[in-house]
């Protein structure tokens, strides 16, 4: 399903955040940076080797993400830089919450309480329970 994102157009919150990146590196005027009338060109250049890179873009998830790294670029380069570069200081994803493992159900508790004393039982067959509570 990634390939098939990947080959579809870039989506617009993508070449919103990219331009908003863009057109903060361009008023930091770094050097060789490209002249205000080929911004539109730098910017579609700019969302099509972002998009079709390896990362399934996602809005949620990848959003601040871009942002951040943008951010990043403004803070700590001289030169105009290259999309690639945008890539190295791209933070990696948060990690969504995982859900807790579902309630187990009083079959399923009665069962595994009957392991545990089968397997305590194994053990004090074998000198092996301790004085643990036995």
């Amino acid at each position: 399903m990634a390939e098939q994102k990947r080959q579809a157009p870039p989506a617009d919150w993508f070449e919103s955040v990219v331009a908003e990146g863009i057109a903060k590196l361009y008023v930091l005027r770094l050097e060789s940076a490209p002249a205000a009338d080929t911004l539109d060109g730098v910017e579609l250049v700019w969302v099509e080797a972002l998009w079709y890179s390896n990362v399934a873009w996602d809005e949620e998830l990848d959003t601040e993400r871009l942002r951040q790294a943008f951010r990043a670029l403004t803070q700590r380069l001289h030169r105009w830089p290259a999309p690639r570069e945008l890539m190295e200081h791209l933070p990696a994803r948060p990690k969504r919450r995982e859900l807790p493992p579902p309630p187990q159900t009083p079959e399923q508790k009665a069962k595994a309480v009957a392991q545990l004393a089968k397997l305590r039982a194994m053990m004090k067959d074998l000198n092996l329970g301790g004085s643990r509570g036995n």
